[in-house]
């Protein structure tokens, strides 16, 4: 409002209107983005051009404590690759996983005209939930391949006791009659321990078939220096051999541990020891407790050992040593065990000894009473 006199002599009242309607638009417009910023669950980070921080919201302060107004952020993970093409790319924002501490954010990043917006989003549980269903995947991949290869292993592992039979039974039909009786004796024992085998490997495969499949352990309690006793007693490549098994360490009597597991993984290592080793060559096992879950079991042979070169094959399906020559075996054994060693957090590792031979540790995961 202003006062005016006319130039005859009259008086009056002089009133600007001017429209802001469009500034208080756009004020109301701020002031609703501001209030977004505050307001958003998103973490929200600006910077300038020198990576010093401007402005977080609610969500940044409780995402990252340890950014401050006033603080730089270069050599956070946040910061990092934001002046790389590919942060912004056609002035048009792109998003990029980026871990900080144990979380995992995308990041969005908007140019501002200082320096960066930075939208965080919080994908930990996605991230997680992906590696979960990546590691099913490969553990149902594995348990397949497993199924197959249990199937041709049993082909292999028959293969020889049944020719040893075919073998006996063919000298016994043409030469029986010409045979001592000493001969025929020799014969038939040969037939019955190669009886044995095959029945060792069937009642093997049947308890490893077993295990396919599983996701957990299935904890029980045993004592396991009886458990290897037992099986020193039942493998008939051991008694055959007349090898002895000492047992050595300290060690509750009864731990709570897969049983079944357990077994079939002593079952392979033992009949192992035994058939590439001397007769008569002692297999020692030491049993330790590595840490207050876990069991280590060592175990020694003084056997043909594997050359420095083979040993990252060992693992492999039908991969057998140069050393082995005529022992029989599939090279499969070892193989089928460690994926199923491992699909419970344990594992397997073969190594040789400096005096010869080989040493094997197989570390098993055990239960609190």
């Amino acid at each position: 409002l202003a006062r005016i006199v006319h130039e005859d002599g009259c008086e009056g009242i002089l009133q600007v209107v001017l429209d802001i309607t469009e500034r208080a638009t756009a004020e109301q417009r701020l002031r609703h983005a501001a209030s977004y910023l505050e307001q958003s669950i998103e973490p929200i980070v600006e910077c300038d051009n020198d990576y010093v921080v401007t402005y977080l919201n609610r969500a940044a302060y409780a995402a990252f404590p340890e950014i401050t107004v006033g603080s730089s952020i270069r050599a956070h993970p946040l910061a990092a690759d934001l002046e790389q093409p590919g942060a912004i790319v056609q002035g048009q924002p792109q998003s990029t996983a980026i871990s900080v501490g144990s979380k995992v954010f995308m990041r969005l990043v908007a140019p501002t005209e200082r320096g960066w917006r930075l939208f965080c989003h919080d994908v930990t549980t996605l991230v997680e939930a992906e590696k979960a269903l990546r590691r099913a995947l490969e553990y149902e991949q594995t348990m397949n391949m497993l199924r197959t290869q249990f199937v041709s292993t049993l082909s292999h592992e028959f293969r020889t006791p049944l020719a040893g039979i075919l073998t006996a039974a063919q000298l016994l039909d043409r030469y029986g009659d010409v045979m001592t009786s000493e001969q025929r004796r020799e014969t038939t024992r040969s037939i019955a321990a190669r009886v044995r085998d095959l029945e060792y490997i069937v009642q093997s495969f049947t308890r490893r078939s077993a295990l396919l499949g599983r996701t957990d352990a299935t904890m029980s309690e045993i004592d396991p220096a009886e458990l290897i006793r037992q099986l020193a007693e039942e493998i008939e490549i051991i008694r055959r051999k007349h090898s002895p098994v000492t047992i050595s360490g300290g060690i509750p009597e009864r731990i709570q541990i897969d049983a079944e597991l357990f077994r079939a993984a002593l079952e392979v290592l033992l009949d192992n020891a035994a058939r590439y080793s001397p007769e008569q060559s002692t297999i020692e096992v030491h049993l330790a407790l590595a840490d207050t879950n876990r069991l280590c079991v060592t175990l020694r042979d003084h056997g043909i050992g594997i050359p420095a070169d083979e040993m990252d094959r060992l693992f492999l399906p039908y991969f057998r040593s140069s050393r082995t020559g005529n022992i029989p075996g599939s090279g499969l054994s070892l193989a089928t065990l460690k994926p199923l060693i491992e699909s419970v957090n344990g594992s397997l590792s073969l190594s040789n000894h400096p005096d010869g031979g080989m040493i094997v540790e197989h570390f098993s995961p055990t239960a609190s009473e």
